[in-house]
């Protein structure tokens, strides 16, 4: 007989919160889902031309510079600020395809006439690309250069994702994410003829917000590895947290992204889940069993000597599990999903002084409108906090706003959608959605309608971050 999976012992434990993460769910194929965002949109997107790349001696083939058009145009369409349209969209755009040329006079009016805010001209001289940043309100023309190609596509497709971002700079004075990385885990059935050995592993990937340049970041052979967090030291490399099943239980560890020996974070007795950390990595939260159920736990740690102190339970209530904490960008409150009142819920307190009694910590619910809310993720500007809850059949991402104390529905559709995680800007979230046997990483941002898989590895892909 087989023992028991991680992920059977994963479910069991903390069934009143977690039993949906990974259960598969009956529908149709993943290629026919429609992934709709139900947001009214913030900021409405400003139509955008990209010419073609003017070819001037350079040392790539046309089809060459098509692919770094098609990534750059990726990029435009999913900034949250611009939609590229094309020439042939209408006779006024098809009028003026000519003036896409790099050294074309710009007729602004025209251009406006047509509906085009923004027209992107690039030219490729030998190795370097030049862009122009054209503006039809403004009347203005801003020029990019001093990007260097090699022909290595996984390479220069870096180069075009700092162009996106440069543009996004230029137009709206706003930081881009394209040149953002993300981490995720990937889980697959192990095949193996021996009836003992574990039936699924979960690795953790790194990869290009499109998907590209997807690489394996920590495995443990068959270990299950689960709900990543990551930290940026500043220059001093990144270290990566993480649950895994090495040794039967949930324990968390933490390892460098940079190479590096697996740590234990504590020796905490029982099981310890979802992790997460402080934007200064001082403060790390998580959910342990040691007292019998799952409660919230707060340890301090040092990044610069990775060293942690003793945790301290921050949260309990009768009867009831807590799980998913995550942190607000100053560190001072904590948000996180709780059973203690019948469906689990979405709360958020103040982070207890050492010493507070726990009878005396009464935490805010934030969501009322749906049941088995989980993975509550806060965006970097304070403002929000992304979650999943099951909304009249599958789960969905909602959303629930500070400054308006209200709930929406972010995603509608089939498909249990879940673990959103946030990108600086605060206005793109991943998530990944799952549709009978496959689940795979979708990118939306606040002012779009649609959601866009990404396309990796083969597998499970869950529990998406922004690195």
């Amino acid at each position: 007989m087989k023992t028991t999976s991680p992920f059977q012992l994963f479910v069991s434990i903390f069934l009143c919160i977690f039993s949906f993460l990974f259960s598969p769910l009956q529908a149709k194929d993943s290629s026919e889902e429609e992934i709709v965002v139900q947001l009214a949109t913030e900021v409405p997107l400003l139509p955008m031309c990209v010419g073609p790349f003017q070819n001037d001696a350079s040392e790539f083939s046309s089809d060459y510079l098509q692919s770094l058009r098609s990534i750059l145009i990726f990029d435009l369409n999913y900034n949250g600020a611009t939609k590229v349209i094309t020439s042939q969209k209408s006779d006024a755009l098809k009028a003026l395809s000519k003036e896409e040329e790099f050294q074309a006079t710009c007729s602004f009016d025209k251009w406006k006439d047509a509906h085009v805010f923004y027209l992107v001209k690039l030219k490729m001289h030998e190795k370097n690309l030049s862009a122009k940043v054209i503006s039809m309100n403004g009347k203005s023309t801003k020029l990019i250069e001093g990007l260097s190609f090699c022909g290595d596509l996984s390479k220069d497709r870096r180069k075009i994702h700092q162009l996106a971002d440069s543009i996004m700079e230029l137009l709206f004075q706003r930081q881009g994410c394209a040149q953002d990385h993300i981490l995720f885990t990937v889980r697959r059935k192990i095949p193996s003829s021996d009836a003992s050995a574990p039936d699924w592993t979960s690795e953790i990937y790194e990869a290009d917000i499109d998907g590209a340049n997807c690489k394996k970041v920590a495995s443990d052979g068959a270990a299950y590895l689960v709900t990543p967090a990551f930290l940026n030291k500043e220059g001093k490399g990144s270290l990566l947290f993480f649950v895994s099943y090495k040794i039967g239980q949930p324990k968390i560890y933490f390892a460098s992204l940079q190479g590096g020996k697996f740590q234990r974070l504590t020796s905490l007795r029982g099981n310890q889940l979802t992790p997460a950390i402080t934007k200064d990595g001082k403060q790390i939260a998580f959910a342990s069993d040691t007292t019998g159920k799952s409660d919230l736990f707060l340890m301090p740690f040092q990044p610069e000597t990775l060293s942690s102190g003793k945790p301290r339970q921050i949260f309990a209530a009768k009867g009831a599990a807590q799980a998913s904490p995550t942190f607000s960008p100053e560190g001072e409150q904590i948000a996180f999903a709780s059973n203690k009142d019948g469906s689990p819920k979405i709360y958020v307190m103040d982070i207890p002084k050492i010493g507070t009694k726990l009878k005396d910590i009464h935490p805010k619910l934030i969501s009322k409108r749906c049941k088995e809310n989980s993975s509550p993720a806060w965006s970097p500007d304070g403002k929000k906090i992304a979650f999943s809850a099951k909304s009249q059949g599958p789960r969905q991402i909602w959303i629930y706003d500070f400054e308006t104390g209200e709930e929406r529905q972010l995603t509608q559709g089939k498909g249990d959608k879940e673990n959103p995680a946030w990108a600086k800007d605060s206005l793109h979230l991943l998530f990944n959605s799952t549709v009978k046997d496959t689940t795979e990483l979708y990118l939306i941002n606040l002012n779009q309608r649609e959601a866009i898989k990404i396309p990796t590895v083969e597998g499970e892909k869950r529990f998406p971050l922004w690195k």
